[in-house]
């Protein structure tokens, strides 16, 4: 099943790619991703996580901090890129 979903994945990304080549599709990109970000971040908190619940708390601190990095970029770009 795993495998089957990495090939599906793949699948589809090189189909979204030729859309939005072609001016018919978006980008989950900007905003739009740091706003998705924020919300799961806020619904699953790095302590919570599967995964990054047992990572170290002074690791763990580097999650909020890689958004607030990339929250700040998407303000400081110029609009339309």
């Amino acid at each position: 099943a795993h495998l089957q979903r990495n090939v599906r994945i793949q699948h589809l990304a090189a189909r979204s790619h030729r859309r939005w080549v072609a001016g018919r599709g978006d980008r989950f990109v900007g905003s739009e991703l740091i706003g998705f970000y924020g919300e799961l971040l806020d619904r699953v908190p790095p302590e919570r996580d599967p995964y990054l619940a047992s990572v170290a708390e002074s690791d763990r601190r580097w999650v909020r901090i890689g958004l607030e990095f990339h929250r700040s970029r998407a303000r400081a770009e110029p609009r339309g890129r």
